[in-house]
Formats: C-alpha cells, structure tokens, sequence
C-alpha cells in the first residue's frame, strides 16, 4: 500500500470522498436521473452527448442478448438487414424452423390484431443446429436475432455441408 504524505493530496482526497458520499452531490444519469452509484461514478459510460449514464440505461439503450447464443453484444450487431440471417425457433405463418436469409424489406407486418410473416421477402437457408434448438427450447418469441459470430458460425457450417 502507497502512503501519502503530501497533506494537500491527502486533503483533497478527503474531500472527494467527503463529496461521493453525500448522495446530493453524486451526479444523475442523463437518461433516468437515477444518482450514479460509486462505481459508475468512477467509470461512466456516457451517452453520444458526453453526459454520464448508469448501467442499466446503458444496456438498455446499447447492448442486446443474442438469442442463439445468449452473449451480450451491441446492439447495432444485432440489427437485421438484407444478407442476414436470422431464426425461426418455431413455425410461424407456414415457415417451417430454421435460419433464413432476409432478402428484402420489410420481414414482419404489424397489423392491430395480428401480424405475419411476408414469406416472399425471406429465403430458408439451414435448419436449426444443436445451438438454435437449444435456442428454441428456450425462447419466449418465436423467431430471433443473432449476434455476428452466430451468423457466421451458421453460414460457415452450410458452407461446409456444401463444399463436402
């Protein structure tokens, strides 16, 4: 352990302590306005502005949970577009379980009483592996989003399957 001996450093970390246990002087998270705990005071993330945020707003607003895989990753690697693929972890609107390429936009319409699946805009690409199904014993929805790595793991084993 360091001692200190200069007493202006000693006195100026009295008083920062002093300041981070009064819960009035702890800065609020720009997003809820919750005080930012010790931690997160120590380390914050912030948001595009700079400002501090607490952790839940951070996970709620930056990561995601694959669904195949369940790591936590950002969320923009989650986001779907033309190429991806995504899963199936039951049969929805005629579709069978599986991984599908999206080929176009829009998926999914949303209408007031019920939704579907526009089957045109989607191409099956593998069934679901050990993964997906484990995926799919678990799932509250029945389709998901999945990580890079998952994606890639998935194409790479259809390549495989192919090239053999």
């Amino acid at each position: 352990m360091t001692r200190l001996t200069d007493p202006t450093t000693i006195n100026s970390f009295e008083t920062q302590a002093a300041e981070s246990e009064r819960s009035d002087a702890a800065p609020s998270c720009a997003s809820c306005g919750d005080k930012l705990d010790a931690e997160e005071r120590g380390n914050p993330y912030r948001d595009e502005g700079g400002d501090p945020i607490c952790d839940r707003c951070h996970c709620d607003k930056y990561e995601g949970q694959c669904d195949r895989c369940g790591e936590i990753v950002e969320k923009k690697e989650l986001d779907m577009h033309p190429g991806e693929i995504l899963a199936f972890w039951e049969e929805v609107d005629g579709l069978e379980p599986g991984y599908y390429r999206v080929l176009r936009w829009p998926i999914y319409m949303d209408g007031m009483i019920e939704g579907y699946v526009l089957k045109d805009n989607l191409e099956y690409f593998a069934p679901l592996d050990e993964k997906g199904q484990h995926a799919a014993d678990n799932a509250w929805t029945p389709g998901g989003r999945m990580c890079r790595a998952c994606r890639e793991e998935i194409s790479q084993t259809k390549e495989g399957c192919r090239n053999e």
